[in-house]
């Protein structure tokens, strides 16, 4: 819950970003993004929280047998994939900025 209120905030004020094309958008964009990362990072629950949120869209499969291997997927490989996500050189600051046109 905490992770999704934290995306929809983020969405929001990134969405407000785009409406206002002026030179302090790119540098609003960063420091918001900045911050998300940061709590997403700092937060000892938040990984669980996302491994929650991914292994309820697991749920949502309807062939059974797909269904199980995205559970087992996600248990096998999710800790690996949050630290390599959250390490990814193009989730950074300023690259999520260039790559949605804020700087």
């Amino acid at each position: 819950m905490k992770f999704s209120i934290l995306l929809i905030c983020g969405a929001v004020l990134l969405s407000s970003l785009t409406t206002a094309q002026t030179p302090i958008s790119c540098a609003f964009c960063m420091a918001g993004i900045a911050q998300i990362n940061q709590q997403i990072l700092s937060s000892p629950d938040m990984q669980a929280q996302m491994g929650i949120q991914a292994s309820q869209g697991c749920d949502q499969i309807t062939v059974k047998q797909t269904r199980q291997t995205c559970r087992e997927t996600l248990n096998t490989h999710f800790n690996t994939f949050y630290t390599n996500f959250t390490m990814q050189a193009s989730n950074s600051p300023t690259q999520m900025c260039i790559n949605m046109g804020m700087c």
